[in-house]
């Protein structure tokens, strides 16, 4: 998969605009593929394994303003701090959305 990227967009957490978030990329999603090599195949066979879902890199500017926003910058902070998974979903309250332009997301 190619590296895709948002520049002037923005970044939901639970559908919460992260205060000061202007670029992120998202890149390197993998996946696995086994091979079946046997003496009574003629051909071999591939199969895809798991994923490796990648990395995901955001920078933005600091708002201390946003301080008083727990639904922002310090809900990331602190989920970033504790290891915290993000399950995704579109009713999930720790969905992660990363804005491409106006109406299209990546969802984490």
């Amino acid at each position: 998969m190619t590296t895709k990227s948002g520049r002037l967009a923005k970044v939901e957490l639970a559908g919460n605009a992260i205060t000061g978030m202007g670029t992120w990329t998202l890149g390197g999603f993998t996946r696995e593929i086994i091979e079946e090599d046997s003496w009574d195949l003629d051909i071999k066979k591939k199969y895809f394994s798991v994923g490796d879902a990648g990395t995901i890199t955001c920078s933005g500017l600091y708002d201390a303003l946003d301080l008083l926003n727990t639904s922002g910058q310090v809900a990331l902070d602190s989920a970033c701090q504790n290891s915290s998974a993000f399950s995704g979903g579109l009713s999930s309250t720790s969905t992660l959305n990363f804005f491409i332009d106006n109406t299209s997301y990546w969802t984490v």
